[in-house]
């Protein structure tokens, strides 16, 4: 696809413009019917006149327009889905934005609390080891132990052999 027109449209509906509102803010002005064959027809060979004006309604140089058109840059250096919560955030009435901006903090701050440090990823595993012990140690004796001398343990005896360190004082001490 043309990489003119892809770019129109992403950009104008990143705006909110209308291919109307568009074709007015062409400086100089181009015709709606030719905004429209743009952006329908996949029309890339424009004029350099046409082209000109399509980089001033973006408030671009010419050469820069033709930069970012055919190097996927943004306009504004913001990634495209920065560009389209702005989008977004700006269809919010004023006076709910407040509420908008609690939920994107809380959710920026419930991604960062989930992002685990490396020294809490050695302390993570190790409680998964040791939750995975216990847990083997409630399912009973492991197949063919049955047959073994190994003293055989309640549950709650399993579970205090299983602890890191004594749950009670020895008896006599």
């Amino acid at each position: 696809m043309p990489a003119l027109a892809n770019f129109l449209r992403d950009e104008l509906h990143r705006r909110d413009w209308s291919p109307e509102e568009f074709a007015r803010r062409c400086a100089p002005p181009i015709s709606t019917s030719l905004a429209y064959q743009i952006i329908r027809d996949n029309k890339d060979n424009v004029r350099q006149s046409t082209f000109n004006a399509i980089a001033a309604a973006f408030g671009m140089t010419p050469t820069a327009f033709h930069a970012v058109i055919y190097s996927g840059q943004e306009i504004s250096g913001q990634p495209s889905d920065e560009l389209d919560m702005l989008h977004h955030y700006r269809r919010v009435p004023p006076e709910e934005r407040r509420t908008a901006l609690r939920l994107v903090r809380a959710l920026g701050d419930e991604l960062a609390q989930r992002r685990p440090s490396a020294r809490h990823d050695a302390r993570s595993n190790r409680l998964k080891a040791k939750q995975r012990e216990l847990e083997q140690a409630q399912d009973g004796p492991i197949s063919g132990a049955e047959d073994s001398e190994a003293p055989c343990y309640s549950r709650a005896g399993r579970l205090l052999l299983a602890a890191p360190r004594p749950l009670v004082a020895p008896i006599g001490a």
